[in-house]
């Protein structure tokens, strides 16, 4: 069985029109891995915006994954061609109980899936207790870090502030983590968040307060609507208040709508815009153009967006776990063999996605790179990629203080 095949059965991704049968499984063999690519996380549920509560069918996964199924195949036959002339399917391999454990914190008990990858990046999801929880990009703080950071080496002494939504999207972060790295930084950081809740129907009271408190800056970290909301406000209410804002706030289609409202306000993420990643000349830029001029509006932004490369980021990762496991002759239908296929990622360059990847068993952070863009006539321009520590101390807070 050719591996691409493996992984459309761990993802589920087999339909009646398959040439080929997918094989029966018995209950409790095997449960699918979630790939969580949705345009938005869910905040519904404490669980769902912290990602461990991710659904082990895999039944939340984005209309994405199938696109990259499509693409892929035919940009991956070098692999196919390796795996059908070895002969290897999972079923054949034999793994040895040894190689097949996860090592630390994990255990070694026999799992089954794996949380999730995506879409809450939450830097408290690297402490031990979540070790089977992984995500695609620069996790949420170190996102706001390095806006601090562009902030102070492009506008020294700056009077910065924070909106956050509230609970602990807002607590967690300011509770050590960010303003002890502010402290290192040459601005003014004001550690009282002012409240912008996920539910908000108005920013007026909040940019009044901003006004108040003379911010030169507001870094905002949470969702696309809100951060609509303070944006709007802004232009009304304190215009020369510039803004910067975390990985799910914009994309091409809010900057398409109101391009005037976005104007000079910053965005970070860890990945590449669908401009970027169409133009790359990458094995994703031609996976990614394939699949979205084939199944997809190519000039409609509410489809073609940022959010398609980061649909096929989160199941490409997936992928790559499970081409390390099989590699290894792990079983890539248990989910601490894909764990550990996850572990082995090193300077994976995410088929030119993405800043590389790199993983192992004491930091599960992809990267400490962050891509940082200015928004122009409702474009997102690349200004500057910024490469932060790997300071073990940021998840060592969280071990202490979940």
């Amino acid at each position: 069985m050719a591996l691409f095949q493996q992984i459309k059965e761990i993802l589920g991704l087999n339909s009646g029109e398959s040439d080929t049968e997918t094989p029966s499984r018995n209950a409790g063999d095997t449960e699918n891995v979630a790939v969580t690519v949705e345009h938005e996380p869910d905040t519904e549920s404490e669980d769902a915006v912290k990602g461990t509560g991710a659904d082990s069918t895999g039944s939340s996964t984005e209309e994405t994954s199938t696109d990259v199924e499509a693409a892929t195949a035919e940009s991956d036959e070098s692999v196919e061609s390796e795996a059908a002339e070895t002969g290897e399917t999972a079923s054949d391999t034999e793994t040895e109980e040894s190689a097949s454990a996860p090592t630390g914190s994990a255990g070694t008990e026999d799992v089954q899936s794996i949380s999730g990858i995506g879409p809450a990046y939450a830097e408290r999801l690297l402490a031990d207790q979540f070790s089977y929880n992984f995500f695609a990009t620069l996790d949420y703080a170190s996102q706001i870090r390095v806006a601090l950071k562009y902030i102070a080496e492009n506008d020294a002494g700056a009077r910065v502030g924070y909106f956050g939504p509230g609970g602990t999207l807002t607590s967690d972060p300011m509770g050590g983590p960010i303003p002890n790295y502010a402290e290192s930084l040459d601005i003014e950081f004001d550690s009282e968040p002012i409240i912008m809740p996920h539910t908000a129907s108005s920013a007026t009271s909040q940019m009044q307060e901003a006004r108040t408190r003379d911010w030169d800056y507001a870094v905002y970290h949470g969702i696309a609507a809100p951060y609509n909301l303070i944006v709007q406000a802004r232009a009304d209410i304190f215009p020369e208040l510039k803004t910067a804002s975390t990985t799910w706030c914009v994309d091409e289609s809010w900057l398409a709508e109101t391009p005037e409202l976005y104007e000079d306000q910053i965005w970070v993420s860890g990945f590449k815009t669908l401009a970027e990643a169409r133009s790359a000349g990458s094995k994703g830029a031609d996976a990614v153009d394939s699949a979205l001029t084939e199944y997809r509006n190519p000039d409609n932004p509410e489809v073609a967006n940022l959010q398609y490369v980061r649909g096929f980021i989160h199941a490409l990762m997936l992928r790559q776990g499970i081409h390390n496991a099989m590699d290894a002759g792990l079983d890539p239908s248990k989910g601490q063999n894909i764990r550990q296929g996850l572990l082995e990622i090193d300077d994976w360059s995410v088929w030119g996605l993405s800043e590389p990847f790199t993983l192992d068993e004491n930091d599960r952070r992809p990267t400490m790179r962050g891509r940082v863009y200015t928004a122009s006539d409702g474009e997102l321009n690349h200004e500057q990629t910024m490469e932060l520590p790997r300071n073990m101390d940021w998840i060592e807070y969280w071990n202490e203080n979940l």
